[in-house]
């Protein structure tokens, strides 16, 4: 049956209503609309309906600071990694009660420890073969931005790993 009413459907017709579609919508560069108009699938803005006043990034690097490529050197992207990371911060921040952005250091040593012992024991244990990185350092930037719209960069060493 719907094979049928497919077969049937008559290609000009369909031709029609996506081109239509696309004009009806703002989407570039087939918009003739110059009034804004945002139609969800064919937005390019992503859907959320708010940003976080705060973010974060995580980034490894070898005993002299240098920052450490993580995909060449381990075989993860870094996304996994701050993934990785902002679960077992969650861990921790279930036990303080507080949010992840306002945790120290110190406080989010334990996850920064977990994080590296588990690179290097389970994900990627190639990379530490022969003593190949005997040292290894986790950091994180913390991102925020207050009321009046100011953007503040924070970096902060959270802990290390060594053979």
């Amino acid at each position: 049956m719907l094979a049928n009413a497919l077969v049937n459907f008559p290609l000009k017709t369909l031709v029609a209503v996506t081109a239509l579609s696309l004009v009806a919508v703002k989407y570039p560069p087939l918009s003739l609309v110059t009034e804004d108009a945002e139609f969800y699938p064919l937005s390019s803005f992503p859907m959320y309906s708010s940003f976080a006043p705060h973010t974060n990034l995580v980034f490894i690097t070898d005993a002299d600071d240098q920052p450490l490529p993580t995909y060449p050197t381990f075989g993860v992207v870094s996304s996994a990694l701050k993934k990785s990371y902002a679960a077992k911060l969650n861990d921790i921040k279930a036990e303080l009660e507080l949010p992840t952005y306002r945790m120290t250091p110190d406080q989010k040593k334990p996850a920064g420890d977990a994080l590296l012992l588990e690179l290097k024991e389970s994900v990627a244990p190639a990379a530490f073969k022969d003593n190949a990185l005997p040292h290894i350092k986790l950091y994180e930037i913390i991102i925020k931005r207050d009321d009046s719209g100011k953007i503040t960069r924070t970096e902060q060493f959270i802990t290390e790993l060594t053979n």
